[in-house]
């Protein structure tokens, strides 16, 4: 697929690398065509780029040093006991090589939630990465602090390196801090259906109604064998469709490839069987799907693999899933 029409995004991308240290955000409603457009601007300028997902730390961690062993071999040969080392492991690696960026990160507020992630970048900023704690002198009563190396500065890379850091940091704590406060109520327009409730007729009929979101599509919070999983509707999709990154997470292991039509042209997919598919009370077992390690996001497109056995009525904002009993 042809990349055109961006130029304003491209420039203003490109304005950022003119400030040394700057800390850039990319905001908007899903599946524009974010991710597209930062991957295209990360081969002009040769930078790093990764994806962030909602895996627990030590996992995140091992894929993210995956992706910038791309740049820094070697990297990902180490496990890293928390972010402070795995940050400032980068940090040195960037002074080692003078590589200067940019490192561009999609899907950041998976980072953010988690609150280790902005007090390790603080803690790498606030001193040069690999030395240790220097021990606090104490000094006789009486006695001012002499001055160390008056009239000298730092050196230039040791500065544009605290610079950068020490940006990096306080965007990132702000970021933070906003994440916590609006984050609910984002998550909540943006997927209005992560409380999915269920109701059974005298018949047996399971019914879920599901609301839409403001872009107009429907989200909701379910279970891929027992884990919960964010799914989008699909009806044009075949197969239950898994991002590679949620695939890792649930432990599974892709089968046979295959070729899939996609809205980015023909891709390579690996088939799966998930044993247990559930959004809120409407359970489906031995769900065709496909892990796709192309596909952005952490949101698993809920194909007709599952949705063929149910009936589905929409209703001006409102989509409603039934299933007849006996076809779990």
């Amino acid at each position: 697929m042809r990349f055109l029409d961006r130029n304003d995004e491209m420039r203003r991308l490109d304005g950022v690398l003119s400030r040394p240290g700057a800390f850039a955000v990319l905001w908007g409603r899903r599946r524009v065509g974010k991710s597209r457009l930062l991957i295209e601007w990360s081969r002009r300028h040769d930078s790093l780029y990764a994806v962030a997902d909602q895996s627990a730390p030590p996992v995140q961690r091992r894929y993210l040093a995956g992706a910038v062993a791309e740049r820094f071999p070697g990297f990902a040969d180490v496990e890293y006991p928390d972010w402070r080392s795995f940050l400032a492991r980068l940090s040195a690696e960037a002074g080692r090589t003078g590589w200067p960026g940019p490192f561009v990160l999609d899907e950041l507020p998976c980072l953010l939630g988690r609150r280790s992630v902005p007090r390790a970048v603080r803690s790498v900023g606030r001193r040069p990465a690999g030395r240790g704690r220097c021990p606090r002198r104490r000094r006789a009563r009486g006695h001012e602090r002499a001055p160390v190396n008056p009239g000298r500065s730092p050196p230039p890379e040791t500065a544009r390196r605290f610079g950068v850091w020490m940006t990096a940091g306080a965007w990132i704590a702000i970021l933070a801090v906003a994440s916590l406060v609006f984050g609910d109520w984002l998550a909540e327009r943006e997927n209005p259906n992560r409380r999915v409730d269920t109701d059974v007729d005298g018949g047996g009929v399971r019914e879920v109604v599901l609301e839409q979101n403001r872009a107009g599509h429907y989200l909701a919070t379910g279970e891929i064998d027992g884990t919960r999983v964010v799914f989008l509707l699909d009806t044009g999709a075949t197969d239950v469709s898994v991002p590679l990154g949620v695939a890792r997470r649930l432990g599974l292991r892709g089968g046979t490839p295959r070729q899939a039509r996609t809205a980015s042209g023909i891709v390579t997919t690996y088939a799966v069987v998930l044993d247990r598919v559930a959004v809120g009370g409407i359970v489906q077992r031995g769900v065709r799907a496909h892990v796709n390690p192309h596909m952005p996001g952490d949101e698993v497109l809920l194909g007709m693999s599952f949705l063929r056995h149910l009936e589905l009525v929409q209703r001006d904002r409102t989509l409603t899933l039934r299933q007849d009993p006996g076809r779990e």
